[in-house]
């Protein structure tokens, strides 16, 4: 077998692992939205009601929005939703576990990433046994046009649900990683 094809055998490897590292963490809370709300389709009186959950806010913080305006400048000035977050910050931790690793290996790559913390502009949490990832989630408004200052200034803030109110319980998990009892 060529380098290649132990290399490509290697990655699928990977992301079967890294496939199962998230089958729980699509099983818990329900994303409200996938994309960034625009003006358009926050402009009806309906929609000022709404109240959407989210695990990324652009304007939450310096961080945050340091990364969107980066974000805006590389992408025609489209803002980021919680995917394009959601997928960097996940590639970084990747990345950081098979430098900490020493390999990539994906045995040893995923034991490092539940063993790491992440901390970066989006998630400041760990990687639970079951894959699932342990972060906020925030819950926000839609703001009024009177209310809105500057360009994607659409939503505020009303509370952060702490990753253990979050998520399901790990006791409860129904993911076959997690051995019960």
């Amino acid at each position: 077998m060529n380098h290649r094809k132990v290399f490509l055998a290697k990655e699928l490897s990977l992301i079967r692992r890294l496939d199962a590292l998230i089958c729980c963490e699509i099983s818990g809370l329900a994303r409200s939205c996938c994309s960034f709300p625009t003006p358009t389709r926050l402009a009806s009186k309906r929609r000022r009601a709404w109240s959407p959950t989210e695990t990324f806010f652009w304007d939450l913080d310096d961080a945050t929005r340091a990364w969107t305006k980066r974000f805006l400048a590389r992408n025609g000035g489209k803002p980021p939703s919680m995917i394009h977050a959601g997928t960097y910050g996940a590639t970084l931790h990747y990345l950081k576990a098979i430098a900490a690793a020493g390999t990539t290996d994906a045995t040893k790559v995923v034991a490092k990433m539940k063993e790491l913390p992440i901390d970066d502009f989006y998630t400041k949490g760990t990687v639970r046994k079951d894959g699932r990832v342990m972060r906020p989630y925030y819950l926000l408004q839609v703001k009024k046009p009177s209310e809105s200052r500057y360009a994607f200034d659409y939503l505020k803030l009303l509370a952060t649900v702490p990753a253990e109110e979050a998520a399901r319980p790990l006791s409860e998990s129904a993911c076959p990683m997690v051995k019960h009892g």
